[in-house]
């Protein structure tokens, strides 16, 4: 994925200041986030899916999936949460999901 680039502008209004600071945050996870694709996860089990980040996971989405299934995680039961992300589902699908 590119890297975004973001420059902040010196000002002495604490609202834009903290608006920078916001939007600073927001484009580094999406910098610091990537898709996988292809993911098979199969109903009535823990699907351990690894991440590739090299640190801890802090956020997932879905952002395609080829069926209709309720996709859920099961990070409380992860002794690996900086390498694996554990998803359930109700039904089996391959789904594409992002993580950062």
């Amino acid at each position: 994925m590119a890297r975004v680039s973001f420059q902040k502008v010196n000002v002495q209004d604490r609202t834009i200041e903290q608006l920078q600071a916001n939007i600073e945050r927001a484009l580094q996870s999406i910098d610091n986030s990537h898709i996988i694709t292809g993911v098979r996860l199969t109903a009535g089990k823990v699907n351990k899916i690894p991440t590739e980040l090299g640190n801890l996971l802090t956020e997932y989405t879905v952002v395609r999936q080829n069926a209709q299934s309720n996709i859920w995680e099961s990070q409380t039961t992860n002794n690996s949460k900086d390498k694996l992300l554990y998803l359930e589902c109700s039904a089996d699908v391959t789904v594409d999901i992002k993580v950062a």
